[in-house]
């Protein structure tokens, strides 16, 4: 397209219209996968602390996920500190599914500006943590039995307070992996 010379109207782009059916992404997110080893979400919550001091627990989101990628369930429960700062908890249950997301992570190591990245020794699985000691906040991420995956976000923990092994190790891996 010209440039309009001085003086001349300016044309108006071209608008192009486009619709997204989005109701079968819907659909995909809200179907149960046929895998009869995955756990359905509201029995996983359990798996995750009830209570920790100075944290409220926040009720739990629950959900599946079939598509191409992978089929998952999982719940994420948030918890907010009494003086200040938040974490979230999610697991994922891929089942007997050989697909799962972000995998090639527990093998190499991601990397994010301002966090310092390193592997993290678990009990029946692969781990690592993203962690800024200045801000007290970070991601901690473990993959047990190649089936469930732990996800632990922090953001502005107390001074003082526990960090994210701390919280993992309040998690019931021992109960998952014995699934």
């Amino acid at each position: 397209m010209e440039p309009a010379a001085k003086g001349e109207p300016i044309a108006e782009p071209a608008v192009m219209e486009a619709t997204f059916n989005d109701s079968a992404a819907i659909a995909a997110m809200n179907k149960k996968p046929t895998d009869a080893t995955m756990l359905d979400p509201k029995d996983m919550e359990p798996f995750l602390p009830n209570k920790i001091t100075d944290f409220r627990k926040l009720p739990g989101d629950y959900g599946w996920a079939v598509n191409n990628e992978a089929s998952f369930s999982s719940v994420t429960c948030q918890y907010l500190g009494n003086k200040g700062g938040s974490f979230s908890m999610a697991l994922f249950d891929y089942g007997s599914n050989a697909n799962i997301i972000d995998e090639k992570y527990f093998h190499d190591l991601p990397e994010e500006t301002g966090y310092v990245t390193s592997r993290i020794s678990v009990k029946g699985g692969l781990a690592y943590k993203l962690w800024d000691s200045k801000k007290r906040s970070g991601k901690l991420r473990a993959l047990l039995n190649n089936r469930f995956i732990i996800t632990i976000d922090a953001n502005m923990l107390p001074a003082n307070s526990f960090g994210l092994e701390f919280l993992y190790g309040m998690i019931k891996t021992d109960e998952l992996l014995r699934l």
